[in-house]
């Protein structure tokens, strides 16, 4: 029995001096580094997407008439990590033309620009241009600016559309369409 309580005794002593001492400590550091991100097409900054424009199937009318067109998106995206502000820009290419021939007086606008929906916690682009009415082909107009630090991530805005045909464009039975360019540029323009 003596031997028991001595061999016990030498283990508790034997552990409690052995594995209180450290003989060498390292730190290590966790790190990680993002670069721009690579969304459509490998792009940083991007417009995700536009709809398109559909005002439908009208009769031929006598008098002056403004078509609607509801419920349109356009989508912009910025993954590029330094956030120096981006300006979006729209254009109406020419006039309606169905049959080689102009659709002439007619007049598009952009109406009910919304605002964004976005991430939560981050700023939202802070220059919206509610309307835009086409008034001159081929020319750029800005729709919706973020300045530094404002944009980032992925932002969608509603918006409707009008099309005004004036009873003296004198519409032929066929489809008229004009084309329209969306252009992003990163870092704003003074308007």
């Amino acid at each position: 029995m003596k031997k028991t309580k001595l061999l016990v005794l030498a283990l508790i002593l034997g552990s409690i001096s052995t594995g209180a001492i450290s003989a060498n400590a390292e730190e290590t550091t966790g790190k990680i580094e993002f670069t721009q991100g690579a969304g459509h097409n490998g792009e940083d900054l991007y417009i995700d997407h536009v709809s398109n424009l559909d005002f439908g199937k009208k009769e031929i009318s006598l008098t002056d008439q403004d078509y609607k067109s509801n419920g349109h998106t356009f989508s912009v995206v910025d993954l590029t990590g330094v956030y120096s502000g981006w300006n979006l820009l729209v254009k109406q290419n020419a006039q309606f033309k169905g049959n080689g021939k102009d659709l002439s007086g007619a007049a598009l606008s952009l109406t009910d620009v919304g605002t964004p929906v976005g991430a939560k916690g981050v700023t939202a682009p802070s220059t919206i241009n509610p309307t835009i009415a086409f008034t001159n082909f081929n020319q750029n107009q800005p729709i919706v600016q973020a300045a530094k630090d404002e944009g980032k991530g992925q932002w969608t805005f509603n918006h409707n559309a009008n099309l005004h045909v004036p009873k003296t464009a004198l519409a032929e039975k066929t489809t008229y369409q004009t084309t329209m360019t969306w252009t992003l540029e990163q870092a704003p323009t003074a308007p």
